[in-house]
């Protein structure tokens, strides 16, 4: 049974146009990524045995890193 997706508080990138976020929605807490106006959403890890949280931009925004 699929539990319910949950979503952790999101950060925006340093110049406002994207969004980071971490959600269960596949699974277990994967990261992340979309516009600012909640469309082009991009899950950007992939691995199913441990659960990635605690993402943040990169002081230039080219990057999103997590713990």
């Amino acid at each position: 049974m699929r539990r319910s997706a949950g979503d952790i508080p999101y950060s925006f990138s340093p110049d406002g146009k994207h969004i980071s976020f971490q959600s269960t929605r596949d699974g277990n807490y994967q990261i992340y990524k979309m516009k600012s106006d909640r469309t082009a959403e991009t899950r950007l890890t992939h691995d199913s045995s441990v659960d990635d949280a605690f993402s943040a931009w990169s002081p230039d925004g080219k990057k999103i890193l997590s713990k």
